[in-house]
């Protein structure tokens, strides 16, 4: 089972690079709108998930079948690759997610979309995260809950958002 996590860590690892980078790795295509779509899913599902990514949640409950979303959600075993790197981890990880919410800027911005949507979209996601971050026992913790909750609401609002000025573009 743990070269089975050491592999899926490469991948989640991958997956967590193209994300980040996608808007200085590639130049605008029609997959720009795949991408927004997909940053957009990806906060939704963390809301579902007590803060914690659904890959390592996964993870987690296969290992235990007691685990709830949410109760270690600041230790992703899955992308430790190497042992005793837990704060270099981290470090990566915070790092990552101003990479990633400068690369939806400047997706939102290279296909037109309005400054509030995009500006919107990523306080929403960098509090969450930074929030997330900075908070334990998800699963049991009021406060996070409330937060959470408010999250999802706006997450959903940018979804529709984004969707009908989708539907508003000429093909």
């Amino acid at each position: 089972m743990l070269s089975e996590i050491k592999i899926i860590g490469f991948f989640h690892w991958i997956f967590s690079i193209l994300v980040a980078f996608y808007a200085f790795l590639f130049p605008k295509t029609i997959f720009d709108f795949i991408y927004l779509f997909g940053c957009i899913l990806l906060l939704l599902c963390w809301t579902m998930c007590n803060g914690e990514c659904m890959i390592t949640y996964w993870i987690k409950s296969t290992q235990d079948i007691n685990y709830q979303a949410g109760m270690s959600t600041n230790h992703a075993e899955d992308m430790i690759l190497i042992p005793k790197t837990d704060n270099i981890v981290i470090l990566l990880l915070w790092l990552g997610q101003l990479i990633t919410c400068t690369s939806i800027y400047k997706v939102f911005s290279r296909n037109g979309f309005p400054k509030w949507l995009s500006l919107s979209f990523i306080t929403t996601y960098f509090l969450y995260r930074t929030i997330s971050r900075f908070s334990i026992d998800h699963h049991e913790n009021i406060v996070f809950q409330h937060i959470q909750e408010i999250t999802k609401a706006l997450t959903i609002g940018c979804l529709g958002t984004y969707i009908y000025f989708l539907s508003q573009r000429q093909c």
